[in-house]
């Protein structure tokens, strides 16, 4: 006997089991003289139909009456089914078996489902699309969220912002702006929220493009800039500490939303980064496998040799770099939680660092007793000898590679 459960059939609240579930794909055959078997097609699902069994008993026994009349209406009835979820459908046929003495009634209905749209399936973020994306999504709604506050505000606070936004401008000003740059790509507004949410965009940027030669270093990279910005946007709160006191209401103010719009301009930035930084590695990681794949000699015993490449991020420095972004982006989402752009951004750095770490070897630590070279220690553990020059790019400690000792990180097999 099947397992008891509660559904909905429309309004009507069910005690009921499933009798049957099947359905049958429609399979064209065409048959050939003197040929065995036959070319089969496949033209998709046939109906699908569900028996089901309705108890009503006790008190709700009177119940089953008006759930019969209502079967007879010629509509689509929605099923609500516990493990397979709302069913769109027709009712083929009902049996009733009751009982008025014991006030028992049992009603088997062959349900068929109404014909389903195609099903969409679910597509893979692509990071940096996707990333961009809502970054430009952040630029219209941070300048949203600026114009929807500053235009409340009085003339004085107004001015402030135009000082802050002269400030914003001055900052860095010897980096510059890259001309190819999605943020020169965005259309910020001509007016004050529109234009103060722009210089903020270049300021972070500036700071992104001071730290370009640590990109080979990701955490390092968006460890500092996460610094960077943080500083920013803490001097802007509290500019000039020792004249705090002596400022207008309207220029703390101003510097309050300064300091946290630059927070989240760098969370932003922080974000792109990392995006950019995360295609860039799956690149790499592409090409290696590649390399890989190809003999270190030809048929004539002569050496292939092979551009250098940079290393490829590990999973502790997936994890890491993603953690620093969504530190970032957490701060920001806890002070301006109407920005949903932080938010789609964190989810999909998440989704891509959550899908490329199933893909990605895992890295565990060996003791080598005595000394080996590492193409004899990838072997030892049932790796290819060309991951000799992977294993090496994570074990800094290791200065020849035909003298390998002690412990090292090498890839699971």
């Amino acid at each position: 006997m099947s397992d008891r459960y509660e559904a909905k059939l429309d309004d009507f609240t069910l005690d009921c089991e499933t009798l049957e579930d099947s359905f049958e794909k429609s399979i064209p055959e065409a048959e050939f003289p003197y040929r065995d078997g036959a070319l089969t097609g496949d033209m998709g699902q046939k109906a699908r139909k569900i028996t089901i069994k309705c108890y009503f008993y006790n008190e709700h026994y009177y119940e089953h009456f008006s759930f019969i009349e209502h079967l007879k209406k010629r509509t689509l009835f929605e099923f609500v089914h516990p493990k397979y979820g709302l069913i769109k459908g027709r009712i083929k046929s009902v049996a009733i078996k009751h009982d008025d003495r014991k006030e028992t009634a049992e009603v088997d209905i062959s349900f068929v489902e109404h014909m389903r749209g195609e099903i969409e399936p679910k597509k893979e973020p692509e990071v940096v699309g996707e990333t961009e994306s809502a970054f430009t999504n952040g630029q219209s709604e941070l300048q949203d969220d600026a114009r929807k506050n500053f235009l409340d505000k009085a003339r004085d606070f107004m001015a402030q912002i135009e000082k802050y936004k002269r400030r914003f401008d001055s900052i860095l000003k010897d980096v510059a702006n890259p001309a190819s740059s999605l943020i020169n790509m965005v259309n910020y507004a001509t007016d004050t929220p529109g234009e103060f949410i722009g210089s903020i965009a270049k300021c972070v940027e500036r700071y992104a493009e001071l730290y370009n030669t640590l990109k080979d270093a990701p955490t390092r990279f968006l460890g500092s800039l996460q610094s960077a910005t943080e500083e920013l946007a803490s001097a802007f709160e509290s500019f000039f500490d020792e004249e705090y006191r002596a400022r207008s209401s309207a220029e703390k103010e101003a510097a309050q939303f300064a300091g946290e719009y630059a927070r989240a301009m760098g969370a932003m930035m922080m974000a792109l980064q990392a995006a950019y930084m995360y295609k860039a590695d799956e690149q790499k990681r592409n090409m290696q496998r590649q390399r890989e794949q190809t003999k270190s000699f030809d048929s004539r015993g002569n050496y292939t040799a092979q551009a250098p490449q940079g290393p490829i991020m590990s999973i502790d420095e997936l994890e890491l770099s993603l953690a620093i972004v969504r530190q970032s982006i957490q701060r920001s989402v806890d002070e301006m939680r109407g920005i949903e752009s932080l938010k789609a951004m964190a989810r999909t750095l998440q989704e891509h660092v959550d899908k490329i770490k199933l893909e990605r070897e895992r890295i565990i630590t060996v003791n080598i007793d005595g000394v080996l070279p590492l193409h004899l220690v990838c072997l030892k553990h049932s790796l290819p000898y060309n991951y000799a020059e992977r294993i090496l790019t994570i074990n800094p400690q290791i200065k020849n590679p035909n003298f390998v000792s002690g412990e090292v990180r090498i890839y699971a097999g």
